[in-house]
């Protein structure tokens, strides 16, 4: 599943710079604030942030900095809706 491997990479790129990306090009491009001795040469993450329908993946950071949200909207690209067009959800 495209969300749950973006989702990973999310979670380790948290866990290895003890803060979440500002947004998903920071898995691929580090920012000037990561830790550039543990950000891994080629990212944490190669592919474009999108689903498999084509749709931007929605990244939204918490604002305590400590959890976060990742879906896709499915094969609509809108909220909510059953079977392709479900929204995707990391970790749920």
């Amino acid at each position: 599943e495209y969300v749950k491997t973006v989702g990973d990479a999310v979670a380790k790129f948290h866990k290895e710079q003890e803060r979440l990306p500002e947004e998903l090009e920071n898995l691929k491009i580090r920012p000037s604030w990561a830790k550039s001795a543990l950000f891994p040469s080629g990212g944490y993450f190669s592919g474009l942030p999108t689903d498999p329908f084509g749709n931007t993946l929605i990244y939204t950071p918490a604002a305590d900095g400590k959890t976060f949200e990742l879906k896709s909207l499915g094969a609509d690209g809108v909220e909510g809706g059953t079977g392709p067009d479900a929204d995707l959800i990391y970790g749920k």
